[in-house]
């Protein structure tokens, strides 16, 4: 019987199959893990999080795109950004980042996860002409109705391994993932690693009507992902098609029966499909 890999070996593999490079900014270098070759495609992880919010997705997708990961500054290993903050100097670091990575004449398709979905779009603003699509999925940055925000555990007061990891446990099960069948141990490992790396806080820019506003100022094709079951929307998912598709008549929207807020780890498939055939 063959053992089953670890999360620090499935995380290993994926990563040394990336070329890593790092480009400057004032006051440090961010992070940029890229795999295959291909149109490129820009995965924006969400708050708290870094380019393993993308573990299940990179591989299958990296098939088919040249596929960029950045570690947002603040985030994952990346040095994170002197004095205050917003989303617009976040971006313009981003974007200068990816220029720096790209061919001007390459048109670029984004994705972007939670509070991701919010610099996507503040990323492919600052590079629109270029921008084949943007995907949100489970984005914030709307100021739409939403249900009060779940409780959560504090790992940090954790005094064991063992309490350490419930903790992380349920709070991906409180935010995360609906079925906590699929809080394995590859997520908790995840939500470990970028817990203690997350140095930028994300809620007081998710929380405002940043990416609506960018949105309204800078019109690009649009396409929406939701876990039909997503706390951090509730009920209330319907209004995140009827903006998109305000915004973008066209755009596509799918609600992901079952999944909650991490929607491309816990229904990969489906998330990896629709991007492809969006992109394709």
């Amino acid at each position: 019987m063959s053992e089953v890999a670890s999360p620090q070996a499935i995380i290993a593999s994926i990563e040394t199959q990336a070329r890593l490079v790092r480009t400057p900014f004032d006051g440090g270098t961010m992070a940029w893990r890229i795999w295959g070759d291909g149109p490129p495609l820009v995965l924006v992880h969400g708050g708290h999080g870094s380019w393993m919010h993308w573990t299940r997705n990179i591989l299958p997708l990296a098939r088919h795109f040249k596929v960029l990961v950045p570690d947002l500054p603040g985030y994952g290993w990346s040095d994170a950004p002197p004095g205050e903050i917003d989303a617009e100097r976040l971006a313009e670091i981003v974007a200068a980042g990816l220029q720096q990575l790209l061919n001007e004449s390459e048109a670029i398709a984004f994705a972007g996860f939670s509070f991701g979905g919010v610099m996507a779009g503040h990323i492919a603003a600052c590079m629109a002409p270029r921008v084949r699509r943007l995907v949100l999925l489970g984005a914030g940055g709307l100021a739409l109705p939403r249900p009060p925000p779940p409780g959560l555990v504090k790992w940090q007061k954790a005094t064991s391994d063992a309490d350490r990891r419930a903790a992380h446990r349920a709070n991906l099960e409180a935010v995360m993932i609906a079925n906590p069948a699929k809080v394995d141990d590859l997520a908790i490992y995840i939500q470990e690693q970028n817990t203690q790396r997350a140095r930028l806080r994300s809620r007081s820019i998710s929380l405002t009507d940043a990416l609506r506003r960018k949105l309204d100022q800078v019109r690009l094709p649009l396409a929406g992902i939701w876990g039909e079951r997503d706390p951090m929307t509730g009920r209330y998912v319907e209004t995140r098609r009827e903006l998109l598709r305000a915004l973008d008549p066209g755009c596509p929207f799918v609600v992901i029966e079952g999944a909650g807020h991490w929607v491309q780890y816990e229904a990969s498939g489906e998330v990896n499909a629709s991007l492809m055939s969006w992109f394709a």
